[in-house]
C-alpha cells in the first residue's frame, strides 16, 4: 500500500514538474505540423508524378498514332499491289521479257507510280523467280537496284534479308532494312503468289519503306522531355527504332498488366511506359529518366526542410512559453472535449487513456455516419445510371455533360462507353444460400460488383446496375488511350474472366450480352437498348453464352416454311415405322434444316419455326389418335415456357418419342381391345360383370386395359357395357310384354330400380313412357 502511494505521488510530481509541461507541449506543437509537411509533400510529389506521366503518355500516344497511320498506309498499298491484276500477269513474263521495254512493264511500272508519297522512301515490286525490282521508274536486277538505292543505309545481305524475309497479306509485320536504331529505315513487305488457283504460279512481294527523315520529323515533333526517349519494338521485342541510344533489353520489364514500368540502362534508371500498335505487330515505348521527377521537386524539398527547421524553433518557442504560464495542451484538450462532447472527465483515470477514448467513438461514428452517406451516394449514382440507360437523365440544367456525372461523384475517364448486361441463370445454394431470400441476394449483388468492376478497373472503370431481380447491367466508361477494337476485346475479356471466376469459387452461372461503344450521355441509352435486344437472342445462344450485339446484327429471316405432305409424312413413318433406327433428334434436325433454320437466323424465323412445328405435330397426333396423350396435352405450354432453343427442341423429341411410343403399344394391344369387345356383347347380361373382372379373365390390370378400350374404342368400358344393356332392353320394351322387373334382370342390371335410372339418365325418359310411346 505504501509503495502504491509511493508511485502516485512521484507520477503526479512528474506530470506537474516544469520538464514534462515542457515536453508534452513541443511534442504536440511539432508533431502536427511536422505531419502535415510530410503529407503534404508526399501528395506533391505524387500528383506531379502523375502529371508527367500523363502528359508523356499523351505525347507517346500522339507518337503511335502518327505512326500507326504511315504503317497502316504502307500495309494497304503492299495489299492492293500484290493483288493487282497487271502485277499478277506480268509475274507470268519470262526473265528476257522482263529485261525489255514493254507496255506491260510501262503499266506496272505506272502501277507503282500511283502509290507515290513523300513519307515514303521506296516502293517496289519485287519477282523473287527473276530476281528482279521495279519501283516505278525502271526494272533492275536486284544486285543493281540495291546498288543504286539502298547500299548507304544498308548492306546488300541486309537488305535481301529484308525482301526474302516476306510474309503473307494477313498479317502485318514491320521490320528494318538495317540495324541502326538511330537512323532505321522501316518498312513493310507482303508476299503472295501471282495466282492462287494455278499450282507453281510464281511469287510476288511488294516493299514499302518509310523515308528516314519522315521518322525523324515524327520523333522531333513529340514533345517528349528532352531526356525522354521514344522507341518502337517489332513483334520479337527487337528494338527497331529510337530517338536515342537504347537497348532491346529495356523491354524485358514489360507484361502487359500495369501502366507504368521502372527499368535501368546504363546505371540510369527509366519510368518505362508501353503502347502496344492497333495495326501491326509492333510495340511503342517512351523511356523518361527518374530524376526529372526530382528535378520538379528541388524546390519543393527546399521549402519543406525550412518549414521543417522552422516548425521545430517556433515549437520549442511556444512550449517554453506555455510552460512558463502553467499552460499544459493535454489539459487543454481535456478541457476542450468535455465541453464540446459533454463528456464527463473522471480525474482518477489516465488523461490520454481518456483522450483515446474519445477519439475512438468519434472514429466510430464518423465511419458510421460515411458508410451511411456513401450508400446514400450509392443508391443515387444507380438510380442516375438506370435513368441514363432508360433516356430519362437530365442534362438541360447543366452546361456540360461531365458536371452530370461529377454531381454524382463520377469521374470520366472519356465520353466512351459501353454496357454489359447479365442475367443470373443459377446459385449454388450450398455457398450463398437461397437468393430469393433480401440478405443473400445482397451478398450475390455484392459478389459480383466487386468481380467486374475490379476486373474493368486494370483498364478502365465500370459501374455496376441492379436492373431486376438477378439482372444486372456494368456501365463500362473507358479510358481515353484506346481504340474502339480494342475497347471491345476488353470488354469480352471482362465478361468471360467474370464468369469463369465467379462459376469457379461461387458456382455462379451467368448470362451476358454486350453492346457496341457508343459517346456521350444518350450513348448509354443506345448501350442498353442493344444489349437488351441481344439479350433476348439468349434463346437462340443458350444459357451461359456470351451475346454481342454486332453479331446479332448479322441474324437473317431465314424460315422458309415445310412442305405439309413431307413434313407429316416424316413425323407418321418415324411414329409408325418401329423399324426405323433413326433417333427423335435426328428427325428435328431434319425438320429444322428443311425450314431453313441455322445459327444465323432471327428469332422471327425461329418464332415462325415453333408455332409451324405446333400446328404440324397436332395434326400428326390426331391422325393416330393420341389426343388424349399427356405428353401432346402439354406440349404447347412446354414450347411456349421453354427458355431455350435446346429446350423447345426438347420438348418436341419428347413428344415425338411419346407418340412412337403410343402408336406401337396401341398397335400392340389392339386385338385385346376387339376381344375385350367381342367378349362385352357376350356377356353383359351378367350383372357381375366389371373392370376387375375383366382384368381377370385377360389376364391384364383392369386400369391399363380402361385405360386402352378408351384409348382405342373412344369410350369407356362402363359406358360400353351400359350401351350393350339399354339397346338390349330397348328391343324388348318394344316387341315383349316382360315386366320392367324382368327385363332389367335380363338385360344385366341387378335391379329394377338402377335399370330406371340408367335408362332415363341415357334416354331422358323413363322405360314405361318409352314402351308407350313404341306401342301407339
Amino acid at each position: 500500500m505504501a509503495d502504491r502511494k509511493i508511485k502516485e505521488n512521484l507520477f503526479t510530481r512528474l506530470h506537474s514538474s516544469f520538464f514534462w509541461r515542457f515536453f508534452s507541449s513541443y511534442i504536440i506543437l511539432f508533431l502536427i505540423p511536422f505531419f502535415t509537411i510530410i503529407v503534404t509533400y508526399n501528395y506533391a510529389a505524387h500528383s506531379i508524378e502523375k502529371s508527367i506521366l500523363r502528359s508523356n503518355s499523351n505525347i507517346l500516344y500522339q507518337f503511335f498514332s502518327n505512326v500507326d497511320a504511315a504503317f497502316s498506309e504502307m500495309s494497304t498499298i503492299g495489299k492492293t499491289l500484290t493483288n493487282s491484276t497487271v502485277v499478277q500477269q506480268f509475274a507470268f513474263r519470262s526473265k528476257a521479257d522482263m529485261e525489255l521495254p514493254s507496255v506491260e512493264a510501262y503499266y506496272l511500272n505506272e502501277a507503282v507510280n500511283s502509290f507515290k508519297q513523300k513519307e515514303f522512301e521506296n516502293i517496289c515490286i519485287y519477282f523473287p523467280e527473276f530476281s528482279r525490282v521495279y519501283n516505278g521508274r525502271n526494272g533492275l536486277a536486284l544486285e543493281d537496284f540495291y546498288l543504286t538505292y539502298y547500299k548507304d543505309v544498308a548492306t546488300e545481305e541486309e537488305y535481301k534479308n529484308f525482301l526474302s524475309e516476306s510474309v503473307t497479306n494477313y498479317k502485318t509485320e514491320i521490320r528494318s532494312v538495317n540495324d541502326d536504331v538511330l537512323n532505321p529505315l522501316l518498312g513493310v513487305v507482303f508476299s503472295q503468289p501471282a495466282s492462287r488457283s494455278f499450282h507453281g504460279a510464281p511469287g510476288i512481294t511488294a516493299a514499302i519503306t518509310l523515308s528516314q527523315d519522315t521518322l525523324h520529323q515524327l520523333f522531333e515533333n513529340s514533345s517528349v522531355h528532352s531526356d525522354g526517349i521514344l522507341m518502337v519494338f517489332d513483334g520479337e521485342n527487337k528494338l527497331l527504332a529510337s530517338s536515342h541510344p537504347m537497348s532491346s533489353d529495356i523491354l524485358s520489364v514489360y507484361d502487359g498488366e500495369k501502366e507504368m514500368y521502372y527499368g535501368t540502362y546504363q546505371n540510369q534508371k527509366y519510368v518505362l511506359q508501353f503502347f502496344p500498335s492497333q495495326v501491326s505487330d509492333c510495340m511503342y515505348a517512351s523511356a523518361i529518366p527518374v530524376n526529372i521527377f526530382w528535378e520538379q521537386l528541388n524546390n519543393l524539398r527546399l521549402t519543406s526542410f525550412i518549414c521543417i527547421l522552422l516548425c521545430v524553433l517556433l515549437s520549442g518557442f511556444l512550449a517554453w512559453k506555455m510552460t512558463k504560464v502553467n499552460y499544459s495542451p493535454i489539459t487543454g484538450m481535456i478541457y476542450t472535449i468535455t465541453e464540446t462532447t459533454g463528456t464527463v472527465y473522471d480525474n482518477k483515470k489516465n488523461e490520454m487513456n481518456f483522450i483515446s477514448d474519445v477519439l475512438t467513438s468519434s472514429f466510430n461514428e464518423i465511419t458510421t455516419l460515411t458508410k451511411k452517406i456513401e450508400l446514400q451516394e450509392d443508391t443515387l449514382r444507380n438510380n442516375f445510371l438506370m435513368h441514363a440507360m432508360l433516356g430519362n437523365a437530365i442534362e438541360d440544367a447543366f452546361d456540360e455533360e461531365r458536371d452530370i456525372f461529377l454531381q454524382h461523384h463520377i469521374a470520366l475517364n472519356s465520353d466512351m462507353f459501353g454496357i454489359i448486361y447479365m442475367f443470373v441463370e443459377a446459385v449454388d445454394e450450398s455457398r450463398l444460400g437461397d437468393v430469393r431470400e433480401k440478405q443473400n441476394q445482397q451478398i450475390l449483388q455484392f459478389i459480383i460488383a466487386n468481380v467486374v468492376q475490379e476486373l474493368c478497373s486494370e483498364k478502365h472503370q465500370g459501374f455496376l446496375v441492379p436492373v431486376a431481380v438477378n439482372s444486372y447491367a456494368c456501365i463500362i466508361n473507358f479510358s481515353g488511350e484506346t481504340f474502339d477494337s480494342s475497347r471491345k476485346a476488353d470488354m469480352q475479356s471482362v465478361i468471360k474472366k467474370s464468369s469463369a471466376f465467379l462459376g469457379q469459387h461461387f458456382g455462379i452461372e451467368i448470362t451476358a450480352s454486350l453492346s457496341e461503344i457508343h459517346s456521350n450521355l444518350p450513348g448509354i441509352h443506345k448501350a442498353y437498348q442493344e444489349v437488351t435486344e441481344a439479350f433476348t437472342y439468349r434463346f437462340l445462344y443458350g444459357k451461359g453464352s456470351i451475346i454481342l450485339f454486332d453479331d446479332i446484327q448479322e441474324k437473317c429471316f431465314s424460315f422458309t416454311g415445310m412442305e405439309d405432305n413431307k413434313v407429316e409424312y416424316l413425323l407418321l413413318s418415324f411414329i409408325k415405322d418401329s423399324s426405323c433406327m433413326q433417333d427423335a433428334r435426328k428427325i428435328m434436325e431434319e425438320l429444322k434444316s428443311q425450314s431453313g433454320i441455322s445459327s444465323n437466323s432471327s428469332l422471327e424465323a425461329i418464332a415462325c419455326y415453333k408455332y409451324d412445328l405446333l400446328i404440324r405435330f397436332s395434326r400428326v397426333t390426331h391422325q393416330i389418335g393420341a389426343a388424349q396423350l399427356p405428353e401432346s396435352n402439354a406440349l404447347h405450354a412446354s414450347v411456349l415456357a421453354a427458355g431455350t432453343f435446346t429446350e423447345m427442341q426438347d420438348c418436341f423429341i419428347n413428344t415425338l418419342t411419346a407418340l412412337r411410343q403410343y402408336y406401337q403399344d396401341s398397335q400392340k394391344n389392339f386385338t385385346l381391345c376387339d376381344q375385350v369387345e367381342t367378349y362385352l356383347k357376350n356377356n353383359f347380361q351378367n350383372p357381375e360383370l366389371s373392370n376387375i373382372m375383366l382384368g381377370e379373365v385377360f389376364h391384364i390390370s383392369h386400369a391399363y386395359l380402361s385405360r386402352m378400350f378408351k384409348m382405342q374404342k373412344n369410350i369407356s368400358i362402363a359406358d360400353f357395357l351400359y350401351k350393350l344393356r339399354i339397346d338390349h332392353a330397348k328391343k324388348m320394351l318394344e316387341t315383349t310384354d316382360e315386366t320392367l322387373e324382368s327385363i332389367a334382370i335380363t338385360s344385366g342390371f341387378l335391379s329394377s330400380s338402377t335399370f330406371i335410372k340408367v335408362f332415363k339418365k341415357s334416354e331422358g325418359i323413363t322405360p314405361g313412357t318409352y314402351r308407350k310411346l313404341k306401342q301407339q
